[in-house]
């Protein structure tokens, strides 16, 4: 029997797992629903132009699918499902494959109305999701993006709201994630870039946040632009920020009465590269302890087990960024003071003090690297963690399994 030829065997083992790709001719969300349940981990589920409102909502479950609209301005979806805090589109990470949700323009969100809601592992191991080239729209004060641990990338969107919103909450796995190591420039995290963040209102401070994290979360926010809104790390009761990398990013204040871009409450990290135009301020990069109960607890530049120091580094960064910190007046909790909890330079510095690992001890150093930028992609579309901008998915024809 003659041995098969190299080609033969990559086409019989790729049809073990055919990835399909499945069309509707409609955006409503029953249609949808019914069509996701028939499909399986890979698959692409391409949904129609339309304005479409939703009343109840879409589970993806434990499938890791792309779900396509035809794109922004073209497949628009309008969120109508009752209740408290309720998202419009639901998801949990899976181990092997990633979800994806790209394509689409979201509309109606509020405060109860959010839009996409993940779920992943709690030490930012799974299959990394991509939610990517949407349009979010909310007329009032909103939440857009409510994620819980979710690895990987949230890439080429636009956030539009007004008046209180926080458009991205990242939540982390909590206590637990406190006692979990962490890498600088590592891909096990949150990753938002490219995006726009556009605040709606006519001015004011405090009017919206554009990415608040939470519960020892874990986040990249890099090449994103701001306008009239800032970046929150939180402390005090909810547990801290555990780890965060802000650089790249420019903010565009028009309102004097502005007074922060980042608002550092918890969490080690760098700030560095960021830009600033309009308006300048004098508390641009903020950083202090949490007004609320626990303010003592998860401060600025703890580290693993909540072990003193492993500061945050900022440098680089426009002098229309000045730096600003707590003094121990605020919230009468206890000062942030240079040298310990932060550290500024010039330039990136060496022998960076850090204490993010089992293993580190006060005397651990690192050079901080980060991540390729743009965040290297598959061929399919999805977030390559290993970082080789050539990943190549090798895909049988996409009609020979019939569902």
């Amino acid at each position: 029997m003659k041995p098969l030829s190299l080609c033969a065997v990559i086409f019989l083992l790729s049809m073990n797992s055919v990835a399909a790709t499945l069309s509707l001719t409609t955006c409503l969300q029953p249609d949808i629903q019914a069509k996701i349940d028939l499909t399986a981990d890979g698959d692409t589920l391409i949904v129609a132009k339309g304005d479409c409102t939703w009343n109840s909502i879409l589970s993806l479950g434990t499938k890791s699918i792309t779900l396509q609209g035809a794109g922004v301005g073209l497949t628009n979806i309008t969120h109508n499902v009752s209740g408290s805090q309720v998202k419009l589109i639901e998801f949990t990470q899976g181990t092997t494959n990633g979800t994806r949700i790209t394509g689409f323009s979201f509309l109606g969100g509020t405060y109860n109305r959010r839009f996409i809601g993940c779920n992943g592992s709690h030490q930012y191991t799974s299959a990394p999701m991509r939610i990517d080239n949407n349009r979010f729209i909310s007329g009032t004060g909103s939440i857009q993006l409510d994620l819980f641990s979710c690895r990987g990338l949230v890439d080429h969107n636009i956030f539009y709201a007004v008046n209180n919103s926080e458009l991205i909450h990242n939540w982390g796995p909590g206590f637990a994630g406190w006692s979990d190591d962490v890498t600088p420039g590592s891909t096990n995290a949150l990753y938002v870039e490219s995006n726009t963040f556009q605040n709606g209102s006519v001015g004011g401070w405090g009017t919206q946040s554009s990415i608040q994290s939470y519960d020892a979360a874990r986040i990249v926010v890099r090449h994103n632009t701001f306008n009239g809104s800032q970046v929150d790390t939180h402390g005090g009761s909810n547990i801290g920020t555990r780890w965060f990398e802000f650089y790249e990013n420019t903010f565009n204040t028009a309102y004097s009465s502005w007074e922060q871009s980042f608002d550092i409450r918890a969490g080690s990290g760098v700030i560095f590269n960021n830009h600033k135009t309009g308006v300048t301020n004098s508390l641009a990069i903020m950083l202090r302890y949490e007004c609320r109960a626990g303010d003592a607890q998860y401060r600025v530049g703890e580290g693993i087990k909540r072990a003193h120091w492993s500061p945050v580094y900022i440098w680089g960064n426009d002098t229309s960024l000045p730096v600003a910190y707590s003094t121990g007046v605020e919230c009468t909790s206890s000062s942030v003071t240079p040298g310990v909890n932060f550290i500024t330079s010039n330039s990136a510095p060496a022998n960076m003090k850090i204490q993010q690992k089992s293993t580190d001890t006060a005397g651990t150093t690192y050079i901080y690297s980060p991540f390729i930028y743009p965040y290297p992609l598959t061929a399919n579309g999805m977030p390559d963690p290993s970082g080789s901008v050539l990943g190549v998915v090798l895909r049988a024809p996409t009609n020979l399994r019939m569902l």
